[in-house]
């Protein structure tokens, strides 16, 4: 479950993503997609690049989860990707 440290973390960093795209006009993260790997696994890969990785709470929290991460929250393509 996720926190309300957390969820403020989380808020700090969309809003100092925004601001920089506001501030600079360009995108912090504009990811792409590959012949092994989709756009999605692409943009996940930069965030942990720039911010380290994703806490295992929050990474196998998702909908999604089993698709982009290990069951020990290791992005299943990251390797590949960085």
């Amino acid at each position: 479950m996720i926190g309300p440290v957390d969820l403020l973390n989380l808020s700090l960093v969309s809003t100092l993503v925004q601001a920089f795209e506001l501030a600079t006009g360009d995108y912090l993260f504009e990811p792409h997609s590959g012949e092994d790997y989709s756009r999605d696994e692409d943009h996940l890969a930069h965030i942990i690049e720039l911010l380290g990785p994703i806490p295992r709470s929050i990474a196998m929290s998702g909908k999604y989860s089993r698709e982009f991460f290990t069951k020990r929250g290791m992005h299943n393509a990251v390797n590949q990707l960085l």
